[in-house]
């Protein structure tokens, strides 16, 4: 059994809700940046439908090692909260 993608979906920060939309990109760029260090991608992100957050991010990885380390490096921490992650698993 292989964990391979989080779906966190979260809240935007108002600092980060209130943006631009090119400033918000840039600001992902960064964190995707932040998030290939660790090993981990991220593949998307956008606004879900049908949830009470407004955020959604879909990472990648091969071990939950990975992402566990990108979340405690929180380099998300001032434009999200109250995430809530699905892990979709994949066997071999």
């Amino acid at each position: 059994m292989k964990y391979r993608y989080a779906i966190a979906y979260s809240e935007m920060t108002p600092e980060f809700f209130s943006l631009s939309r090119e400033e918000r990109a840039e600001k992902m760029d960064a964190i995707k940046k932040e998030a290939e260090k660790t090993g981990v991608k991220l593949l998307f992100w956008g606004h879900p439908w049908g949830t009470s957050e407004n955020a959604v991010i879909v990472y990648g990885f091969d071990e939950i090692d990975d992402y566990i380390g990108l979340m405690e490096a929180a380099p998300m921490g001032p434009y999200f909260t109250r995430t809530k992650t699905h892990l979709v698993i994949t066997w071999p």
